[in-house]
């Protein structure tokens, strides 16, 4: 069974404001699905929001998504959202190694090891 975030649950997962997100909604047609009067969304909805903050975050316009969106499909959205999390991951690797570099480091000094 598909999973549904309400908008609220979206927004923090973004860490982005809830009218942010509306704004995002109105301006490029992204629309989940209506239950009970609230706006759920999908997965691939959330994906689509990743990939519009990974684009506005490099400086690209809403006016300028959207004119993505009209030339290639929401695929675009997909894409960044793909390169926004693998750039999350390399990151975290990145942190990772340092963490261990310096675990590494600290160790050799207890043990007067240069």
């Amino acid at each position: 069974m598909a999973r549904y975030y309400s908008l609220k649950d979206v927004a923090e997962r973004l860490e982005i404001p809830e009218y942010t997100l509306r704004y995002w909604i109105r301006t490029l047609g992204i629309s989940g699905r209506k239950r009970n009067n609230r706006m759920y969304f999908s997965e691939r909805d959330v994906d689509y929001f990743i990939g519009i903050k990974s684009l506005t975050r490099r400086g690209y316009t809403l006016n300028s998504i959207k004119s993505m969106i009209k030339e290639e499909g929401r695929s675009v959205l997909l894409r960044w959202a793909e390169k926004e999390l693998s750039d999350r991951v390399v990151s975290d690797i990145r942190d990772c190694i340092r963490e261990v570099e310096r675990l590494i480091s600290k160790l050799r000094e207890v043990r007067g090891v240069h």
